[in-house]
């Protein structure tokens, strides 16, 4: 049975979900669905969008020969390319974030690579590869407020009171030639602005933490400051304090991207963009696993010429790493404590 098939039986069978096929002309004055079959209107899923080819690069097979703690270098191979690597170079794209120096018994080599609206996370150690996470957050410059293509007249909103009446988004929906998915029921209004959650099983809610869109805590830290700065110094985790020249980064309504890690993880990659500066960030975030449960955060930046040029004049303005003008912090441990933890939240939920 299709999703279409199934919702309208269960549609006729409660009469308070009971939809009514519109005519052509709607007496009261309120939009008509269209008759006959039709296709609905449509937007780009860019939660999970392949442009031509990204799919493939995103799948690359990484072989790794040798990992050189001594010197932190990783011989790798890439469709016939080969090269010793240190932290922030790359192969095919494939950029080396980080060595894990034990995971199961081994040093393991850590690499991400981006593509339009997606990216991944590698996991190889000499032997094979251990994992490979997706991610829904890809070139930070193409997030966007979701495309809105509707009917006149029919429009996701809230109203400003309930009133009683027919569905008739659901019967747009319901009676158009497709079956009901993301792309046709999202192109009919914006997307509601929500907190994103980082936690683990078994957590609670005492360790779990709340992400606003623009990847600040909801949670407020210790600090006895906080009682009276909490609009400046209260926030657990805010980006904009490991960001150089942050007025950059400013948060614009819409231009957030947010998601979980691996499209279900309890773990959350937030991408922002600000369309005035040309800039944005992407704050991914989860938690350390046994007893501990503290959080463990990155933030990657794409960095404007002036603060490029801060940064140059005054090295000590970022304690980031700086690659291709792109820049990535760790906030409450370590590179290593960080993709450590990310791995083994996908070993155990996967």
């Amino acid at each position: 049975m299709k999703r279409r098939g199934f919702l309208k039986g269960m549609a006729a069978a409660l009469p308070s979900l009971k939809l009514v096929k519109l005519s052509a002309s709607s007496p009261d004055g309120n939009p008509t669905i269209p008759p006959g079959k039709y296709e609905p209107a449509n937007i780009v899923n860019e939660y999970t969008a392949f442009l031509p080819g990204e799919q493939e690069a995103l799948s690359q097979k990484i072989a790794v020969s040798q990992i050189v703690m001594e010197y932190q270098t990783v011989d790798a191979s890439c469709s016939g390319e080969q090269k010793t690597l240190k932290a922030g170079d790359s192969i095919q794209g494939w950029r080396l974030m980080a060595i894990l120096p034990w995971h199961n018994g081994m040093p393991t080599a850590v690499f991400e690579k981006h593509a339009t609206h997606r990216g991944a996370i590698a996991f190889i150690n000499a032997e094979r590869e251990l994992g490979r996470i997706p991610k829904h957050v890809g070139d930070l410059s193409q997030i966007k407020p979701r495309q809105i293509i509707s009917p006149p007249g029919l429009k996701f909103e809230r109203p400003p009171e309930i009133v009683h009446e027919p569905d008739r988004l659901g019967a747009y929906i319901l009676s158009s030639s497709q079956d009901p998915c993301y792309e046709n029921v999202a192109a009919l209004g914006a997307e509601y602005i929500g907190w994103t959650l980082v936690s683990d099983d078994g957590v609670g809610v005492i360790k779990s933490l709340w992400l606003e869109p623009d990847g600040k805590t909801r949670q407020f830290g210790d600090d006895p400051q906080n009682l009276w700065a909490p609009d400046t110094n209260g926030r657990l985790f805010d980006p904009y304090r490991f960001l150089p020249l942050p007025f950059h980064y400013r948060y614009k309504s819409g231009y957030s991207k947010r998601t979980m890690l691996g499209g279900f993880l309890p773990a959350a990659d937030i991408g922002v963009w600000n369309p005035d500066t040309g800039v944005g960030y992407e704050v991914m975030m989860a938690l350390s696993a046994g007893d501990e449960r503290k959080p463990l955060g990155r933030i990657r930046a794409t960095l404007h010429p002036k603060q490029l040029g801060v940064i140059r004049s005054n090295p000590r303005a970022t304690e980031g790493q700086i690659f291709d003008g792109v820049m990535y912090r760790y906030w409450n441990g370590t590179a290593a404590d960080f993709y450590t933890a990310f791995f083994g939240l996908w070993e155990r939920w996967t």
